[in-house]
């Protein structure tokens, strides 16, 4: 199965408990499966941010920065799903 997790809100250092929550999600997942693969969105801000080296998880940097609320509100709600389709993500968890 293709997972999507949505971290386009991640602003890194300065959201504190998603981004906690988001953390320890995915490490979470990277020890328990091998199986699924998961997606994770992430804007340009947080293109760096730490994630697992496990093979079954890829980084996705959409074309939007942080601290436009707007843009990536209609990103969201307009570009992404279209990702999500061409992707063929079949289940998406949006943490934010």
């Amino acid at each position: 199965m293709r997972i999507g997790i949505n971290l386009l809100y991640l602003i890194p250092g300065q959201v504190g408990g998603t981004e906690i929550y988001a953390r320890g999600l995915l490490h979470g997942l990277s020890c328990v499966d091998s199986e699924n693969e998961f997606i994770v969105f992430l804007n340009q801000n947080a293109a760096n941010w730490q994630l697992t080296q496990k093979g079954n998880f890829h980084r996705v940097i959409c074309p939007i920065k942080w601290n436009s609320r707007l843009k990536r509100y209609f990103y969201e709600q307009f570009r992404f799903p279209l990702l999500i389709i061409k992707g063929k993500i079949e289940i998406v968890h949006s943490l934010g």
